[in-house]
């Protein structure tokens, strides 16, 4: 009789298993709370990356707004070739 009501071994036997629980616990929590940072993490790049891929498309690139620029008449040729020139270069 004494042995509880889950019979013998059907306990825990020692301090040792409680331990052994605790950290194998810990470590599981450690890895999740990690796995979901990662996710965040990644989840954030790829929205600032789309944003970012917006706004260029919106704007344009260099050499589109110097074209247009140079179109509108607010630079010379002389300036749209240095201009050209450093954008490619």
């Amino acid at each position: 009789m004494g042995r509880g009501m889950y019979g013998a071994g059907m306990g825990y036997g020692g301090g040792g298993e409680v331990i052994i629980h605790l950290v194998f616990g810990a470590l599981i929590f450690i890895i999740l709370v990690a796995l979901a940072i990662i996710l965040v993490r990644f989840a954030m790049r790829s929205g600032r990356r789309r944003m970012w891929m917006q706004q260029m498309m919106r704007e344009g690139t260099g050499l589109e707004t110097l074209k247009e620029r140079y179109a509108k008449g607010e630079i010379d040729k002389k300036e749209f070739e240095e201009k050209k020139k450093d954008l490619e270069g």
